[in-house]
């Protein structure tokens, strides 16, 4: 089920662009390729930010991406035992912390479920010409300029 999940998702995402592409013999602007990279990085997070995603952190993501940002969403199941509730709570404070970032690189990741944390949220600004961030590669200078940790919502044990 979460695999036709992602499916649909993913080809809501892509499928107008992979026609347009097609539709154009692969001409594309440079505006245009760079939207398709956009839309990859879209496509990834599906795969890696599972949980991380609604409609609202989609939206965020992608312009914090549009204004430069290099964004980076891994779940690694720390959130998977939040209720609707909870998670929308999470991902309210998420889409909000990415509103309007304007930190070079943002690596948000759940964590374990024995944390009071439920997702952290990191900024770094890089030191310099983002060459080496470019490659994937984190130089020992970049700075820290934006560190959030979103809590894990309460569970109410009345339920």
């Amino acid at each position: 089920m979460e695999r036709q999940l992602r499916l649909r998702q993913t080809y809501r995402v892509a499928a107008p662009m992979l026609a347009e592409i097609v539709r154009r013999g692969g001409d594309l602007t440079e505006a245009e390729r760079r939207e398709c990279r956009y839309l990859e990085g879209a496509i990834r997070d599906e795969i890696r930010g599972r949980r991380l995603l609604n409609d609202d952190v989609r939206r965020e993501v992608m312009d914090a991406r549009r204004r430069g940002v290099v964004v980076s969403l891994l779940d690694e199941g720390g959130i998977d035992d939040l209720d609707q509730s909870g998670l929308e709570t999470v991902l309210r404070r998420l889409a909000d912390a990415i509103r309007g970032t304007t930190t070079d690189k943002l690596i948000v990741r759940t964590v374990p479920r024995s944390s009071k944390t439920a997702v952290t949220v990191v900024g770094l600004r890089m030191s310099d010409d983002g060459a080496a961030n470019a490659l994937g590669v984190e130089s020992d200078d970049d700075e820290v300029d934006l560190w959030l940790e979103i809590p894990r919502p309460l569970v109410d044990a009345t339920r």
